[in-house]
């Protein structure tokens, strides 16, 4: 018989081990040497108070500075679509720097719905930790009935669907610093 999923694979996420190569790690520590971060912005219409997120971000845009970056994740996210997903997708967006701090957090959020107006939606969310000197700050997704945490090693990669419910849990010590974006594609209806 020939599935297109494995039936026995009930998880909603793919995990990618070593996504970034050395250049693109002095590529983010060149980035975090020229960008001052800043707070967390406005998120879909919210005040976006410290008790919905609390990090520091900065923005990285396809570059010659930053293409080593695009680069593996493109191809972490190519590798878990053809594996896992099979999603028609048409780009990435700009890559998004965050910095959690003790209490740093981010509440139940999606990062897309299942279409827009335009025809365009977010349908892959992922996050790429950075280092490992926190407690924690972990990444959870709620696909029913509780919460599943997503363990992530340094240079680990969680690809989720955009519309699948997630947070990230207070930074109980420490700072936790992620790589984390969206890749789109056409509307799923």
């Amino acid at each position: 018989m020939l599935y297109l999923k494995n039936p026995e694979d009930t998880s909603w996420e793919a995990i990618l081990d070593n996504v970034l190569t050395i250049n693109a790690s002095d590529e983010i520590d060149k980035f975090l040497k020229d960008n001052p971060l800043s707070v967390s912005g406005e998120t879909y219409g919210s005040d976006n108070s410290a008790t919905i997120r609390k990090s520091n971000i900065g923005w990285l845009t396809p570059s010659l500075e930053t293409h080593n970056i695009f680069d593996c994740v493109a191809t972490a996210i190519q590798s878990a679509n053809t594996r896992k997903f099979g999603f028609s997708l048409t780009y990435i967006e700009n890559i998004q720097y965050s910095e959690y701090k003790d209490g740093g957090h981010y509440t139940w959020h999606p990062d897309s719905k299942i279409s827009s107006a335009n025809g365009d939606i977010r349908k892959l969310s992922f996050s790429l930790l950075l280092n490992d000197e926190f407690e924690g700050g972990e990444l959870e997704l709620f696909v029913g009935p509780e919460p599943t945490v997503i363990p992530l090693k340094v240079n680990q990669m969680a690809i989720f669907p955009s519309h699948v419910l997630h947070r990230v849990t207070p930074v109980l010590s420490g700072q936790r610093d992620t790589l984390v974006g969206w890749a789109h594609g056409p509307n799923f209806v």
